[in-house]
């Protein structure tokens, strides 16, 4: 007696293929989570830093990025006091 495996014809067999799908882009999101500045050197989490960042970051499909504040345990207040904040730009 045949086993299953051996009955099987080469029409049986599973042949994956691959589909394109559209294309999908979602928009950066930059947290701002610290209330410090320093104009010179941008602070990790800061509002500079983040504005910084969304600037660098080309838009994709005409998303724009986002930013989100996350300050937890803080004054919510953002003392800007080396300089000025730089622009928001599209891109």
């Amino acid at each position: 007696m045949s086993s299953p495996k051996s009955r099987r014809t080469a029409r049986d067999r599973f042949v994956p293929t691959v589909e394109t799908l559209e294309a999908r882009t979602v928009p950066a999101t930059f947290t701002v989570t610290t209330v410090e500045d320093n104009a010179a050197n941008p602070v990790a989490g800061s509002l500079r830093k983040a504005i910084n960042d969304a600037n660098a970051t080309p838009n994709v499909n005409a998303q724009p990025d986002v930013i989100r504040f996350d300050i937890a345990n803080a004054e919510r207040t953002i003392l800007v006091k080396d300089a000025a904040l730089p622009s928001i730009v599209r891109r």
